[in-house]
């Protein structure tokens, strides 16, 4: 869940981030902050989020507070036999986008998410 939990590693596995800066606390709990610097479209956006639900090693929930594409994105981690299973459950709004650009970043969005998941379990897989 370190990797999930802590933002910091997120440019790791996620394609379009480019820097994440801790804001707040030393330890990754409820409240801990981030910065993210990240690109959509050739653009350069930059939120800020915050963790709003946190269960150490088996869920974690965060939710932009400013920046132009709100989001909420929540991991869980469930031990199921001899492997683990990790939901992602994540919201964006578009709706500040105009209606062509609002279809093209949400399926560029849905293709990308896929694409990082394969690098999140690359990475999880090769620090066993």
């Amino acid at each position: 869940m370190s990797k999930l939990s802590d933002f910091t590693f997120l440019s790791q596995w996620c394609s379009n981030i480019e820097t994440c800066e801790k804001l707040s606390g030393d330890e990754v709990s409820l409240g801990t902050r981030y910065k993210i610097k990240s690109v959509l479209l050739g653009r350069t956006l930059i939120h800020e989020v915050e963790i709003t639900k946190y269960i150490p090693e088996t869920m974690c929930t965060v939710q932009s507070y400013s920046g132009p594409i709100p989001f909420q994105l929540n991991f869980i981690l469930e031990e199921i036999e001899s492997c683990t299973l990790l939901q992602i459950e994540y919201q964006l709004d578009f709706s500040s986008l105009g209606s062509f650009v609002r279809k093209l970043a949400a399926d560029m969005a849905t293709v990308q998410i896929e694409n990082d998941l394969v690098n999140l379990k690359n990475l999880v897989e090769s620090s066993r």
